[in-house]
């Protein structure tokens, strides 16, 4: 058997938000197996991260009022992009020695016959 396991490296960057720290990372780390699959043509059998970078880490301060006066709420939303190295295991789609069979086919397939109940008017 061929060997059609392949392990690369590749660099990745990814953009995640929101309403806690925890949640901003997590949403761009999540987008990472998104992102591999629409640029690989292969099978990705595991994607493990090796290396995280901050590139940036925003948290967006505002507040919100009802009625433009009353009740105002202070909210924070946080903002990073990630610059993350990981190693992709994949299997090559192409190296893969697939074995041709032929599917017998009946051209006269024979039915068993069903009794027609008689309906009395």
């Amino acid at each position: 058997m061929a060997n059609v396991k392949e392990k690369t490296t590749e660099i990745v960057t990814v953009k995640g938000s929101g309403s806690q720290k925890k949640q901003a990372f997590a949403s761009a780390l999540n987008t990472i197996h998104n992102q591999i699959l629409k640029s690989a043509n292969d099978v990705i059998v595991r994607i493990e991260p090796i290396d995280i970078e901050i590139i940036t880490a925003e948290a967006v301060n505002s507040t919100e009022r009802f009625l433009f006066f009353f009740m105002p709420r202070k909210r924070v939303d946080y903002h990073v992009e990630l610059k993350v190295t990981i190693e992709l295991t994949k299997i090559i789609v192409d190296k893969v020695p697939f074995v041709n069979k032929q599917k017998k086919t009946y051209e006269r397939l024979s039915l068993p016959k069903r009794k027609r109940k008689k309906i009395e008017v």
